[in-house]
C-alpha cells in the first residue's frame, strides 16, 4: 500500500505525530490512502444525494429509529448481499439550520438510528460503498473522532484499530456460520484499507487456529 500522499486530503487516519503502535500485531499502523476527506465526501453526499442503489433515510425514520428502510436490501439471504459488493449508499435527510456548524456525524440523533442499524446489521459497513464516502460516514457515526473544518475528520487512532479488528472478526465469523468461511476475506480486507490499515496475512490464520 502506497504511502505517496501528495495531492490528497487527509481525512484523519494520520501518521508522524499521531502515530500510535496498534495494539493488535496483525493490523498494521494506520496510513493515508487516496481517499477523498471525510467532510469533502459527506457534503457531496449530501448535496447531490446519491446514485442507485441508495436509500433515502428520512427525518421521521431516524427520529424513530425506524430501520424499515434497510429491509428491502437486508432481507435478502447473506451471501447474496455480500456477492453485491460495496455498492449501497445511505442518503440521511437530517435538516440543520445554514448557521449550524456540525457535520451529519456530530449530531446525535443520525448517530443513534446509524448505532442502532449497525446493531441490527453488523454487515452493514461491507456493503457501503467505499468510493463515495459512505463507509467513512458510517464508521463516523460509531468511531470517537474530532472533526476540522479545515482537515476533516480524525479518527481516534486507537479506538479505529479496535473496532475495526472487532468487525473483522464479526463479519469472518458471519460469513462461516453463512457456509462462504473465508469467502469474504478479500473484501474484508478491502474494507480495511479504505479505513488506512493494512492485514497481515497472519491475521487470518490466527482467527482459523482459534476455531
Amino acid at each position: 500500500m502506497g504511502s505517496d500522499n501528495e495531492g490528497n486530503e487527509d481525512f484523519g487516519l494520520g501518521d508522524g505525530a499521531d502515530h500510535v503502535e496498534p495494539l493488535n500485531f496483525c493490523i498494521l499502523p494506520p496510513r493515508p490512502l487516496r481517499a477523498p476527506s471525510f467532510a469533502k465526501a459527506c457534503h457531496t453526499f449530501m448535496e447531490a444525494g446519491c446514485q442507485q442503489p441508495s436509500l433515502t433515510i428520512t427525518a421521521d425514520a431516524i427520529q424513530r429509529l425506524d430501520l424499515k428502510a434497510l429491509v428491502q436490501w437486508m432481507d435478502q439471504p447473506l451471501t447474496e448481499l455480500l456477492n453485491n459488493g460495496a455498492v449501497l449508499e445511505l442518503n440521511y435527510e437530517w435538516p440543520r439550520p445554514p448557521e449550524d456548524p456540525r457535520e451529519l456525524s456530530e449530531c446525535a440523533e443520525p448517530r443513534l438510528w446509524a448505532l442502532r442499524a449497525d446493531a441490527r446489521y453488523p454487515w452493514l459497513p461491507l456493503l457501503l460503498n467505499r468510493t463515495k464516502g459512505c463507509l467513512i460516514q458510517h464508521v463516523a457515526m460509531l468511531v470517537p473522532h474530532d472533526f476540522r473544518p479545515s482537515e476533516g475528520i480524525r479518527f481516534d487512532p486507537q479506538a479505529l484499530e479496535i473496532w475495526m479488528t472487532h468487525r473483522l472478526m464479526v463479519l469472518d465469523q458471519l460469513g462461516a456460520d453463512a457456509g462462504i468461511p473465508g469467502h469474504q476475506r478479500g473484501n474484508l480486507s478491502l474494507m480495511a484499507a479504505s479505513l488506512g490499515f493494512e492485514l497481515d496475512g497472519g491475521f487470518w490464520d490466527l482467527l482459523d487456529q482459534a476455531q
